[in-house]
This record gives C-alpha cells, sequence and structure tokens, in this order.
C-alpha cells in the first residue's frame, strides 16, 4: 500500500465505496490493526464479506492465512492491553495507599 493510502487510513478518511478489490480491503485491514483502529477494521471486514462472495477457493485459502496471522498479532495486542489495563489498576492501588484514608476517612499524607 502507497504512503498516500496508509495516511488517509490513520487519519480516518477513507470512503468505503471507492473499495474496488479484494486485495486493496486485505491491505487496509492489515494497516488498520498497525493503527489500533478496530472500528475501521469492523467496517472493513463487513465490505470485505461482498467481495468474499464472489472469489475463489485459492483466494479464499489465503485469506484465511492472513486472517491467522491477524489473530495472532490481535491477540499479542490483547495481550498489551491487558498488562497496561492491569499497571494501571496497580498505579491507582498504589496512590490509594499512600495518599489513603485512615479509619476516620481523613485523608493522610505519608510524605510528612
Amino acid at each position: 500500500m502507497d504512503e498516500e493510502k496508509k495516511e488517509n487510513t490513520e487519519n480516518g478518511e477513507i470512503n468505503l465505496d471507492e473499495l474496488q478489490s479484494l486485495e486493496e480491503i486485505e491491505n487496509l485491514i492489515d494497516t488498520a490493526i498497525e493503527a489500533e483502529d478496530f472500528e475501521l477494521i469492523d467496517l472493513l471486514l463487513e465490505k470485505r464479506q461482498k467481495f468474499l462472495e464472489a472469489a475463489d477457493t485459492e483466494v479464499l485459502k489465503m485469506i484465511a492465512e492472513a486472517d491467522e496471522r491477524r489473530k495472532l498479532i490481535l491477540s499479542e495486542k490483547l495481550k498489551e492491553l491487558k498488562t497496561t489495563i492491569e499497571n494501571l489498576e496497580k498505579g491507582k492501588q498504589m496512590t490509594k495507599m499512600y495518599y489513603g484514608e485512615d479509619e476516620k476517612g481523613t485523608k493522610i499524607n505519608r510524605m510528612g
């Protein structure tokens, strides 16, 4: 995919009605995954469905293989997201403990 299309996809400036080929949609799906634009991925998958109805078995096999690779990438992104959420929660708990409340409900500044 050329840089202009990639930039337009990342900026959300893509017209799904102008997509003319399955290859173009497949490239945009990969770019949307890289950009973590899950809303665009959903729209592209819906658009791709129309093209799949007319595709031959070899093309369908290639798409299935590409989807397996994408599934692994998305799985890794999900793990990263879970780790980030866990770290945020730990930070939040540490902050509460550090600037916590005593038994009477008053704030305690543990720094002095």
